[in-house]
């Protein structure tokens, strides 16, 4: 246990803490190549907030689907690793394009029914 917990943290950790100086780093910068492209709002908490919450849920993702199929997509990559990843995103991108899909139907059930 101790192995596959190792492993995950030894990958994970360094992006988290890129992510956390490279916030940092924007937001102290005061170069005007910032301000001139508008890079200058990136250094917002909420992106910060939003951009852990992100990495976050793609760490419970990999790390499910990794125990779903029993370490076969990270911890000990097989050729099946390719196809699993494959299939984790286009799982992603279809749901996230039928919840855009769906939105407008939602909200104009929601205007038409009395609460």
């Amino acid at each position: 246990m101790e192995g596959i917990l190792g492993r995950y943290l030894s990958v994970f950790l360094p992006f988290i803490a890129t992510v956390v100086v490279a916030h940092y780093v924007v937001r102290s910068g005061g170069a005007w190549q910032l301000e001139r492209f508008g890079l200058a709002s990136l250094g917002s908490r909420d992106l910060l907030r939003r951009v852990l919450l992100a990495t976050v849920g793609a760490m419970t993702i990999i790390v499910s689907v990794d125990a779903l199929t029993g370490g076969d997509l990270f911890l000990a990559p097989s050729s099946r690793s390719l196809f699993l990843i494959g299939a984790v995103l286009l799982a992603l991108v279809s749901a996230n394009f039928a919840a855009r899909a769906v939105e407008p139907l939602i909200r104009l059930v929601r205007r038409r029914l009395p609460l």
